[in-house]
């Protein structure tokens, strides 16, 4: 398959990881935080589970996009996988959701009994049918004509059980396991033997998806209705996990523990960078490190290739991407 645009680490994934660790045990939003990370966690890890089978399809007349954001009016819809081809456009949300799931049609609902716990969970083919309707109105826009859309609701854990009810059986022709995900794309590609775009309109419509992608960053802070006073500052001691170590001597020392790190305040600055604002000076970082000396601060940003604006005291250190973070290309 040719990938166009690849998967890139979750960005709301990165900042609950952050932001977990800078609230405090008895912070009252800790386990919503808790809850909400323990779902993106197990949302990337199905959606990796659905681009390892991808991988192994061999067809490269196949292009596809990973963590798409596109907008449509200002109204943004969000695809987790979006494949093309000359013939027919296909959408695949992943869902990574343990226990007994049952379809009601009557009650247009989701029910999934996990354990001794039966909840109602948001159904599924709403949101993947909102996403197709959203493309499709975004071809015509763009492009000025229409294509077949088709989607799955792939279900990446092995241990689920779909259930549904007589009169919802046509269900199963939208909502799939992972294993079977393969076959049912080249069962698709059967059904659609005739092109309805050119190969250079695929290109052109490619390059324009990848150029219309607009990445979300949410504001953690204002989700939770947090204010910055409830962030922990200083540097985190990766040993014992408190948040006073001092500068000596050119290295990070624990006095807790004893720990030593000559790269402790990276984290402390990115997490700066991700959880209160995009950018930060010599001043809101020497508060944030609680580390006094202008000098040794500067040290410190300069060291970390972070992107900058402005020069001498004016100067104003920006927040990188997380590819950037992954790729070591800034932090160290």
């Amino acid at each position: 398959m040719n990938i166009y645009k690849k998967r890139e680490f979750p960005v709301e994934l990165y900042l609950h990881e952050i932001l977990l660790s800078r609230v405090y045990p008895s912070f009252r939003k800790r386990q919503e935080i808790e809850k909400n990370l323990m779902w993106r966690k197990a949302g990337y890890y199905g959606e990796q589970n659905v681009d390892y089978h991808l991988n192994h399809l061999k067809d490269y007349s196949l292009t596809v996009f990973h963590n798409l954001r596109l907008s449509l009016s200002g109204i943004y819809f969000q695809i987790d996988t979006l494949i093309l081809s000359a013939f027919f456009a296909l959408i695949l949300e992943a869902k990574n959701i343990a226990g007994i799931l049952r379809f009601d049609p009557h009650y247009d609902q989701l029910i999934r009994s996990y354990g001794q716990k039966i909840e109602r969970l948001p159904n599924p083919l709403h949101q993947a049918t909102r996403q197709k309707n959203l493309l499709s109105q975004w071809l015509r826009k763009n492009f000025n004509f229409s294509m077949p859309i088709e989607f799955f609701i792939v279900n990446t854990n092995q241990s689920t059980i779909i259930e549904a009810t007589p009169e919802s059986k046509p269900i199963f022709n939208k909502i799939l396991h992972v294993d079977s995900l393969n076959e049912a794309i080249s069962l698709t590609q059967r059904r659609y033997g005739r092109s309805t775009i050119t190969e250079k309109q695929l290109g052109s419509i490619s390059e324009r998806i990848v150029k219309e992608h607009s990445p979300y960053f949410p504001n953690l802070l204002n989700t939770y209705k947090m204010s910055s006073s409830d962030i922990i500052k200083g540097v985190r001691c990766i040993s014992c996990s408190c948040f006073a170590m001092e500068r000596i001597h050119g290295t990070w020392l624990c006095p807790k523990c004893g720990e030593k790190d000559k790269t402790a305040h990276v984290q402390s600055i990115l997490d700066y960078l991700f959880l209160i604002d995009s950018t930060i000076t010599n001043k809101e970082a020497r508060d944030f490190l609680k580390t006094p000396s202008p000098t040794v601060v500067k040290k410190l940003l300069q060291s970390m290739n972070l992107p900058t604006t402005g020069s001498g005291k004016y100067r104003v250190y920006q927040r990188p991407s997380i590819q950037e973070i992954l790729t070591g290309r800034v932090g160290f």
